[in-house]
Order: C-alpha cells, then sequence, then structure tokens
C-alpha cells in the first residue's frame, strides 16, 4: 500500500516506491499523479516517474480508465491505481464500486487463486517426453539381485527405475489453468507489451513510451474483446438440454468465482445429530409430515 501527498501548491516528483517487488506482490496506491491509467488528465512528472518504474520492475496497473476519486468542481480523475506483475494480469479483475461518500470510490480486485490445499498435482506431460532417452536409461544393466529377494521386492525396485526414468526425460505439465476467454491473442498482446517495455528500459524517449503505452492500451482491449467474445459463443451453445452445472461451471471460470463448499453442520435434537445430507432430509421430511398432519382437520384426513 503507497500513498503520495501532495504539498500546498508543489507536487512531490520523488516516488518513494523504491524497493523491487516480487511477480506474487500487488500494489495498490494513492499516487496523486497522472500516466496512462488516467485518461481525463495529461501525464505529470511524478506519473512518468512511476511509468518508468513500472517498466524496470516488469509490473503494470489493472486500470481501465475509470475514475477513482470525484471532486466538488473537476470530471473525474484516477489518482488511485492497482500494480501487479505483467505475467499476473489475465489473473485479476479490477471493478470500481459506487461511492460510499468519501471523494475516493472504492475499488474491487478479484484474483484467481486455489487453497494450499486444493492445487492440482502436476502430471509428467508425455506429449514432450524424450523417449530416446528414455530407452537409453533402461537399456542400462542394473546391477545383479540376490537370489533370495523376494518377487514384491524386485517388483518395487523395477517400478522405481522406471519412475525415475521417466522423470528424468519428461517434463511436468504446467499446473496453470487459464481462463478460458485467455487465447492467443491475449498471449500475443502481453508479449508485444513486455517487449515494449524492455525496450523503453533500453531507449527511453518519446517513441519507446508511446509504443509501450499504445501496447498497454492493445493488451486491455484484446482482452475485453476475447472475453465478450467467449461469452457470446458460450450463450450461442445453449439448449434446452445443457446442463445447469456446466453453466455454472462456465461462469466461474469466465468471472474467477471459486466453487462454494456448504459447511458440514450437524442438526441437533435432543441427544441426536443428523450430519450427513441423507439424515437431515429424512429428518426434515419426518417434522414437515408430522406438522402437516396436525393441521389437517378430522374431515379432511
Amino acid at each position: 500500500n503507497s500513498h503520495e501527498p501532495v504539498t500546498r501548491g508543489t507536487r512531490k516528483s520523488k516516488l518513494s516506491i523504491t524497493d523491487p517487488v516480487g511477480p506474487a506482490v500487488l500494489i495498490g496506491a494513492d499516487i496523486n499523479a497522472h500516466g496512462s491509467w488516467d485518461v481525463n488528465c495529461p501525464s505529470d512528472t511524478l506519473g512518468e516517474e512511476v511509468e518508468d518504474w513500472l517498466v524496470d520492475q516488469q509490473m503494470i496497473h489493472l486500470n481501465t480508465g475509470e475514475a477513482t476519486r470525484h471532486g466538488h468542481q473537476d470530471h473525474g480523475t484516477a489518482p488511485d491505481i492497482t500494480l501487479v506483475n505483467c505475467n499476473q494480469i489475465h489473473k485479476y479483475q479490477w471493478t470500481v464500486l459506487e461511492s460510499i461518500g468519501s471523494d475516493h470510490v472504492p475499488l474491487l480486485i478479484k484474483k484467481e487463486g486455489k487453497k494450499s490445499d486444493d492445487r492440482p498435482k502436476r502430471r509428467l506431460n508425455l506429449r514432450k517426453t524424450d523417449w530416446d532417452g528414455y530407452t537409453e536409461i533402461l537399456s542400462k544393466p542394473s546391477p545383479p539381485e540376490d537370489e533370495q529377494t523376494s518377487i514384491e521386492k524386485k517388483l518395487k525396485h523395477f517400478t522405481e527405475e522406471v519412475m525415475d526414468a521417466a522423470k528424468r526425460t519428461t517434463p511436468l505439465a504446467s499446473s496453470r489453468r487459464p481462463k478460458p476467454w485467455w487465447t492467443e491473442k491475449c498471449e500475443s498482446a502481453r508479449k508485444e507489451l513486455k517487449k515494449a517495455m524492455r525496450s523503453f528500459g533500453r531507449q527511453r524517449n518519446e517513441e519507446s513510451r508511446r509504443k509501450k503505452t499504445e501496447a498497454r492500451e492493445r493488451v486491455d482491449q484484446v482482452i475485453r474483446e476475447e472475453k465478450r467474445s467467449t461469452w457470446r459463443t458460450f450463450v450461442e451453445s445453449l439448449n434446452p438440454k445443457t446442463h445447469s452445472t456446466k453453466v455454472w461451471k462456465t461462469l466461474r471460470n469466465m468471472d474467477g468465482r471459486k466453487k462454494s463448499h456448504l459447511l458440514c453442520t450437524p442438526i441437533k435434537e435432543g441427544n441426536k445429530q443428523y450430519k450427513t445430507d441423507k439424515d437431515k432430509a429424512n429428518r426434515a421430511v419426518k417434522t414437515y409430515a408430522g406438522q402437516n398432519q396436525k393441521q389437517r382437520s378430522h374431515s379432511q384426513r
């Protein structure tokens, strides 16, 4: 979290965020400066310094151009910025919420992620196995074993040799599950942005700055277009036979929501506890059946 205050009559031109940051860092800053993230105001000195710092740190802002502050006499500006690593941009969603009374409006930042105990295990990518190397490793003679060695130990040793050869010649498959809207166009636009940022880092002039800004705007534009296109394609594929599970799964994948897990809260009745869904349902049926019988008159029965 960072705040760059404005002194009376002058604006600071020295950025206080100077420490290097890692790929998993998110920075929220009331920067009081204007750059490519603020479409309503021209860039100023501090804004250009922030832009340079983003290039050095391989970071990018999530702002969409919407105003984050509304004063009494202006048309809205964006002094509040959210910064993430370039490689992480597709995992975040940045939204401006309704005002709660302050001149600065609240921002909602969502990040795709998994719990530490819910991460998928990485498997061997058999499509990229070096089969010649795999065969060469297993072709080497193994040291002789004792004749008294049990068949179970021999099988275990054989399995370990096969798995060791596979691990040495096969890379792991990627554990990242990209969004359905993250296409080759998005990846290409991000690569062009990183290329423009490296170019600006080597030669900082107006031309390289312009190309970097255009590349960043291109990333935002491509992501919006691909999200819209993916959603339309999905909607057009729906029909009365489409299972609701598929619909909800796609919605969660589109906006990064996780599947909710209901808490296993037992129902207590006297000294008894009903823990499973089946037991709870049976108990509910008996309860409602009893109430229904009490409310019916003798003639209705």
